[in-house]
């Protein structure tokens, strides 16, 4: 017996402890967790990420809380069960969420120089903040911007063909615009209706043709599903020669939809080129934990993927940006 007149397994109500344990354990692997991912941002002093409510500020008010609730012997079992299975919960999608993170500041200077980079942001029509999604085309310096319900009238505009200045040559349609470093050759509609979307553009890198395909599918549905993905794989089928396919395809990773076309020649730069196995670019809106990828980087022919990513950063959408490094073989 202790003090408390109870044996030393029991709590001060007289509970047994026993699987307590886990949840105590539990909530301490999980504050270990979070406090790594803070650790980790402030060490690459990416305060920006810091500042805004995203995943850090529900983090770090939840975890002390947790722990509280864990430690103390007046809570009843269920509360204490909870408490630790969401800090774990809290640490273990902050680790998640800085894979992208610290493959983008790991790896980004180890590119081949004749590495060009494809961005795809799908701005959901500039509703969110227009300044941080031209923001976030600024600083990726990418080569080629896919750019996704970010178009009006078939033009791009004004603001964003400012910011990225003139060293970038455009391919607009409907809802879809592509802007390119490299001379663009020419470009048009494959399918364009209400429920799928799909512009090409053939550019010319390096002296060598490349055909960017850009679609936006809409989500599926009983009635939409089967014809807008048949009349995708009928627009992207005939294509030969090096090629990337990127968008919106709002069906996840796996998706029974997509596997006509990773049959067809077409492979998942994700799969082959990205470190991190699992990724999501939705929704991502206000709390930024993102549940499914549906934007998604394909690519055929000699084109090789060295990197795809999350930019888990960027801010202004409801989605999250994807980037690609590729090579083409000469």
């Amino acid at each position: 017996m202790d003090d408390t007149g109870h044996p030393p397994s029991d709590d001060v109500r007289g509970r047994p402890r026993g699987w307590i344990t886990f949840a105590r354990k539990g909530a301490f692997a999980g504050a270990v967790a979070v406090l790594l991912s803070l650790a980790l941002r402030a060490l690459y002093a990416d305060t920006d990420a810091l500042s805004r409510f995203n995943f850090y500020l529900p983090a770090a008010l939840t975890t002390p809380l947790g722990l509280l609730l864990v430690a103390s012997a007046w809570a009843p079992r269920w509360v204490r069960a909870a408490a630790g299975a969401v800090v774990l919960g809290l640490g273990l999608w902050g680790l998640h969420i800085d894979q992208p993170f610290l493959l983008r500041n790991r790896s980004a200077a180890v590119l081949p120089e004749d590495t060009f980079r494809v961005l795809t942001y799908n701005v959901m029509g500039y509703k969110g903040d227009e300044a941080a999604v031209i923001k976030t085309f600024v600083e990726s310096k990418a080569d080629i911007i896919c750019i996704v319900e970010g178009t009006f009238a078939k033009k791009a505009p004004p603001k964003v063909v400012k910011a990225l200045g003139k060293s970038y040559q455009w391919a607009v349609g409907s809802r879809l615009s592509i802007a390119s470093k490299f001379p663009v050759k020419e470009f048009r509609h494959l399918v364009s209706d209400n429920n799928v979307t799909v512009l090409s553009a053939i550019l010319d890198v390096g002296g060598k043709p490349l055909t960017v395909l850009l679609a936006d599918m809409q989500p599926p549905t009983r009635r939409n599903d089967d014809a807008s993905f048949s009349a995708l794989n009928g627009a992207v089928a005939n294509q030969r020669g090096p090629a990337i396919l990127t968008g919106d395809f709002n069906v996840p990773r796996g998706s029974w939809q997509l596997r006509p076309l990773l049959s067809a020649e077409w492979e998942d730069s994700f799969t082959v080129a990205a470190h991190q196995r699992w990724v999501a670019t939705w929704p991502a809106r206000v709390v930024r934990l993102p549940m499914w990828q549906i934007d998604h980087l394909f690519h055929r022919g000699d084109v090789i993927p060295i990197q795809a990513k999350v930019l888990m950063e960027a801010q202004g959408s409801d989605h999250l940006p994807v980037v690609g490094e590729y090579r083409l073989i000469k």
